[in-house]
């Protein structure tokens, strides 16, 4: 089991921790825990940039884990939902102020959440808390403290462990998302960086 940790919320830090963990990970890891800050500015020129950044957590031989302790905010929201499975204390809150959209966030905020509550959450600014955030399934497994998360995380990992690799990642490639979703995606990174570039140009 391999803990990356994400650190304070300076510029591309974040983006580099994650990439770092990539490409020092060894084959037999099956399991990764992401923790720390959850909350980073992105700007739209990174988009792409943090979007390869966070894509490797979807890798189907992979159990990716977000260990949520604190406020989850631009960035995080990306590595938060790009996670397999949320583990979070009740000091989690999730804040829609600063969503970050392609990264995947609005797809799986719809698939976690359904459209409805998806758009809500898109479309103002709220704040999500993490009892409000567990029952409408945005997070999977909700404690009380930092500690406790520790312990859940380890049984989840230790669960995994007993199973074949190839077992595990045919069933998550089954579970992942829709091609057409994929391409949803995609298109929405586009978007984005296309409107970044007129408003540089009028400006």
């Amino acid at each position: 089991m391999r803990w990356v940790a994400l650190p304070p919320p300076h510029p591309a830090e974040p983006f580099r921790a994650l990439r770092a963990a990539w490409h020092t990970l060894t084959g037999d890891v099956r399991v990764v825990v992401v923790h720390g800050l959850f909350a980073a500015d992105v700007a739209a020129a990174e988009l792409r940039d943090a979007r390869d950044a966070v894509e490797w957590l979807r890798r189907p031989d992979l159990l990716s884990i977000a260990l949520l302790d604190g406020p989850v905010t631009g960035f995080g929201w990306a590595v938060a939902l790009a996670a397999d499975i949320r583990v979070a204390t009740r000091r989690t809150r999730f804040v829609t102020r600063d969503l970050v959209p392609g990264l995947g966030v609005l797809s799986r905020l719809r698939a976690a959440l359904g459209y409805g509550r998806a758009l809500l959450l898109a479309t103002t600014d709220t704040e999500l808390s993490a009892t409000d955030a567990h029952r409408f399934g945005l997070i999977d497994e909700l404690v009380d403290h930092r500690d406790d998360a520790e312990r859940v995380i380890s049984r989840m990992a230790e669960a995994v462990l007993a199973q074949s690799r190839d077992r595990f990642a045919k069933a998550k490639a089954s579970l992942e998302l829709p091609e057409d979703r994929r391409e949803c995606e995609v298109a929405e990174l586009a978007l984005l960086e296309k409107e970044s570039v007129s408003r540089g140009v009028a400006s």
